[in-house]
């Protein structure tokens, strides 16, 4: 389940208005134990984006079966963005490991990829 949520963010937060991410905050504050399970899920997929990006080879996928939205995000996101998405989430396991607000750490997180 928790990697099924992670994915279906992932994929739709380029869509995503405001008040839609304001909801999976709350939905990930409820969750918060086990927030740096679905930091790891998003570093991996924004890993393997960068590896289709580099390599076009669906074979080096960790999440082979979602090849067509890798495939999309590759293509839209340049080296800069992927990079700087990857260092957010980051970023955003330091702020958490050094309580920072939980709801402000996600946001400033989900901002950065959406942008």
């Amino acid at each position: 389940e928790m990697k099924e949520d992670t994915l279906r963010l992932l994929k739709r937060i380029d869509e995503m208005d405001i008040p839609d991410i304001m909801t999976i905050i709350k939905e990930l504050s409820q969750r918060k134990g086990r927030i740096n399970e679905y930091l790891d899920l998003m570093l991996l997929w924004y890993r393997d984006v960068l590896m289709f990006k580099v390599t076009k080879d669906a074979n080096l996928l960790l999440y082979r079966n979602e090849y067509k939205s890798i495939s999309r995000q590759a293509s839209i996101r340049n080296y800069a963005d992927i990079e700087k998405i990857i260092k957010a989430i980051d970023k955003a396991k330091i702020r958490l490991n050094a309580n920072v607000n939980f709801d402000t750490a996600i946001g400033l997180l989900l901002l950065t990829i959406k942008e």
